[in-house]
């Protein structure tokens, strides 16, 4: 807002004033930019999106940049956040409290966010990513749905490469945090993780380290091997490399602690198709772009995994809105997330690329019912 003052070397005197129909015109440009921008704000806020028995909660690991930094202090540089939706606010609890909270044996959904995104947005994102989960599925059961917040805010302004290569470095800081933030919650509570772009991949550096897996050499404490059955998991646009699954790469210990992996790609992704630019030319390319490299290394984990390319809903933009509020892109993540079977609609199925190639198919795409035995 302006305060009054006047800007230094600005004539405070136009040259005259606006004709009464564009005075008009211009207040009702305000009028209705306010007015989508209310409606907006109602959507992504309006209780009727919410159940009153789900928890909504906040983990901030933006102190730890580094994996050193997260390895040495993994217990004591969290901080914690509960929605208390009868003051419609979000109420900071000591991290001990939110550690207690989560041994109770609950449903429990993980959002990790993308690139750019400060602390206070991360609320927004991550609750309106929750409100859209879960709509008005009164039929399923109370769920724990934590909002995971890392060191993504845009800092070097001009400098779109550079700063994604911080971004990349810091996400293994952020997948080893989780990781360790995974093995608190008791064994019998199904675990499902859902992650956008750069958040792609610190589920899949999550769940590898949970696996026994190390991150930037080293490995979580006192792994919990008593987890009955694996994660499910959705990773959206991914920015990671395509073979990272494979075995003896980056994440080859991931698809060991997954029951379900949904990948939703995008062949039309502009940034996506830019990822190798991340190590000078010579990296590989993203999974989120091309979907898998090579599946034959994947032979024993194929049957749990799935692919769709979402660049026909999508087109050529790389932002987590158009996904999730995409329903029948929604209906496949319900499904995968909370067991749902998905709304019987047709969607582009990314299929598994040959060993021949990692290229992405272009239009080549399978239109294929889903059922639930193709997720």
């Amino acid at each position: 807002m302006n305060s009054g003052k006047v800007a230094r070397g600005v004539d405070p005197s136009p040259p005259g004033r606006l004709p009464f129909a564009s005075r008009w015109s211009a207040v009702l440009l305000v009028f209705l930019v306010g007015l989508l921008w209310s409606a907006r704000a109602t959507l992504a806020d309006g209780p009727g999106f919410e159940r009153s028995a789900d928890e909504l909660w906040l983990v901030d690991c933006r102190a730890l940049t580094t994996v050193r930094s997260a390895a040495e202090h993994i217990d004591q540089r969290f901080r914690t956040w509960r929605f208390a939706r009868g003051q419609e606010k979000w109420q900071a609890v000591p991290e001990r409290d939110y550690l207690q909270a989560v041994q109770m044996v609950m449903p429990t959904c993980v959002w990790v966010h993308g690139d750019r995104v400060d602390c206070d947005r991360a609320f927004q994102i991550g609750r309106e990513v929750y409100q859209q989960l879960v709509g008005e599925q009164e039929d399923l059961p109370p769920l724990r749905f934590v909002i995971w917040s890392w060191p993504t805010t845009h800092q070097l302004r001009g400098r779109p490469l550079k700063d994604a290569r911080m971004k990349a470095a810091r996400a293994d800081a952020a997948g080893y945090s989780l990781g360790w933030m995974l093995n608190q919650f008791p064994p019998a509570s199904p675990v499902s993780l859902l992650g956008f772009s750069f958040g792609a991949r610190v589920v899949t550096g999550a769940v590898h380290v949970t696996a026994g897996g190390q991150l930037a050499g080293y490995e979580i404490p006192g792994q919990d091997d008593r987890r009955a059955t694996g994660y499910q998991v959705v990773l959206i646009a991914a920015a990671m490399g395509n073979n990272w699954l494979e075995a003896g790469r980056k994440y080859d210990q991931a698809c060991a602690r997954i029951d379900r992996l949904l990948l939703l790609n995008n062949c039309q992704d502009w940034v996506l198709k830019r990822y190798h630019l991340l190590k000078c030319g010579n990296g590989c390319e993203a999974l989120g772009y091309t979907g898998l490299g090579a599946p034959d290394s994947l032979a024993d984990h194929r049957a749990r995994i799935s692919q769709v390319n979402a660049g026909p809903y999508i087109g050529k933009q790389h932002r987590w809105g158009p996904y999730i509020y995409s329903a029948p892109l929604m209906g496949k993540m319900r499904a995968t997330l909370l067991g749902q079977s998905p709304a019987p609609v047709e969607l582009p199925m990314h299929q598994l690329p040959t060993a021949a190639g990692s290229r992405p198919p272009g239009n080549e795409v399978t239109a294929v019912r889903p059922t639930d035995d193709s997720p």
